[in-house]
């Protein structure tokens, strides 16, 4: 591998929606170590190590030696059952205040409605993943990194926002319940340095296509649902809703490319990560 995360001096922080959440203030852009790399973006902070859970022997066999097999958004979209199956990946609504509420400045109030699809409410200074998110994001490079590209339903007061789709790797940051074996596969891939696979991946799929951006972060579950006078807290591929999806505790590796249309799953040859790589049966 050309370059290692760890050397590249990324402080640890905690932010308002804990350790490893990709927002404003805990966003770190990677230098970059190769010239057909693209931009880096990692969350702060991220836990080791993390962990993958595979249906198959030979799945879990194949990645610890360098097989590395990356989904899709648009594949998560369609793909397998629920909570497997998640059709608004990568996607967020914005929705238009229609009344008056009490505040001064003369926009509705509402609390976060309960489980998914919270809110934010003008005044009200939640936390994220904790039934609200904090109101306001400022700075810190991102809107570089929100994403998506959307439409607006003026007749509804919402405007959507999606990304068309993007390569992905999806990881648990605890070590796995027999309850999520039971629904994402009973073979536990355990990554001791996730950054480095991180960087290796993206090496390795810079040299078959073009890339925009790489992420790594932990998922924010405040749902997909905003007002739009508030900025959404994060970008939006590492937003889910809390209810079905929070106990899951996913990071994700995220690659987006310029113009994707509908991308398929592939399969990265990259050697390195078998040291810091093992497998077991859960």
């Amino acid at each position: 591998m050309k370059a290692s995360i760890d050397s590249f001096g990324v402080q640890a922080t905690t932010t308002s929606s804990g350790p490893g959440v990709l927002e404003a203030n805990a966003l770190a852009r990677l230098p970059v170590m190769s010239p057909e790399l693209p931009a880096l973006f990692c969350a702060r902070d991220l836990p080791v190590p993390m962990y993958r859970l595979v249906t198959g022997g030979e799945h879990a066999r194949g990645f610890v030696e360098g097989r590395v097999r990356l989904s899709t958004l648009s594949a998560c979209r369609s793909e397998g059952r629920e909570p497997r199956r998640d059709p608004g990946e990568g996607s967020i609504v914005l929705r238009r205040p229609l009344g008056i509420g009490s505040d001064p400045a003369g926009r509705e109030r509402s609390a976060p409605s309960a489980g998914g699809g919270q809110r934010a409410a003008a005044g009200w200074d939640g936390r994220a993943g904790q039934g609200g998110f904090e109101r306001r994001f400022d700075g810190g490079g991102m809107d570089e990194v929100r994403g998506g590209h959307g439409h607006h339903h003026p007749a509804h007061g919402a405007a959507h926002r999606r990304i068309e789709d993007a390569f992905l790797l999806s990881l648990t940051v605890v070590p796995p319940s027999d309850e999520m074996a039971r629904t994402f596969g009973r073979y536990c891939i355990e990554i001791r340095y996730p950054n480095d696979l991180f960087v290796a991946l993206t090496e390795a799929l810079a040299r078959h296509y073009t890339l925009q951006r790489a992420l790594f972060s932990r998922v924010n579950y405040c749902g997909r649902e905003f007002w739009s006078e508030h900025r959404v807290p994060g970008h939006i591929a590492f937003l889910k809703p809390q209810d079905g999806y929070a106990g899951q505790q996913e990071a994700r590796m995220l690659w987006e490319l310029p113009r994707p249309g509908r991308l398929r799953p592939q399969v990265l040859q990259v050697p390195d990560v078998a040291s810091i790589c093992r497998f077991y049966r859960i």
